[in-house]
């Protein structure tokens, strides 16, 4: 787990996108998601203009490294291609474990229901035994 504070630091020192997430909750998921492809699909709207400054001061911490912006396309169109397998997959292991969860209350109901009839026949039999020392 990601000290949110310092993930807040490192967001703002770099006009990068903070939002707190959980696969697990799917929470904030979709928010990134959306943010992530705005910000693919207009590069040079205002909502990016703090990210060409973060890119430039990237760049001037790392002169040897030169940028293309195809180059830089491609790789955000992939991350955000994988952002999509990676929730594609979360959806799926959440239905399952609903599929799972609804298979269990089922199974529990059974079970409730066989304590029932236990318990009836139960019930029956001391009547029964009741009866038999009149």
């Amino acid at each position: 787990m990601v000290d949110e504070m310092e993930a807040k630091d490192l967001a703002n020192e770099l006009n990068a996108i903070f939002i707190t997430t959980s696969a697990k909750g799917s929470i904030g998921i979709d928010e990134l998601f959306i943010k992530i492809g705005k910000r693919f699909l207009n590069p040079k709207s205002e909502i990016n203009k703090s990210e060409d400054n973060s890119k430039n001061q990237l760049n001037n911490k790392n002169t040897n490294k030169t940028t293309n912006t195809n180059e830089n396309k491609k790789t955000i169109k992939e991350e955000l291609d994988n952002y999509k397998k990676e929730i594609k997959n979360l959806k799926d292991e959440i239905d399952n474990y609903k599929k799972m969860n609804e298979k269990l209350k089922k199974e529990l109901n059974n079970q409730k229901k066989n304590n029932k009839i236990l318990k009836d026949e139960l019930n029956g039999f001391k009547i029964f035994k009741e009866s038999l020392k009149k």
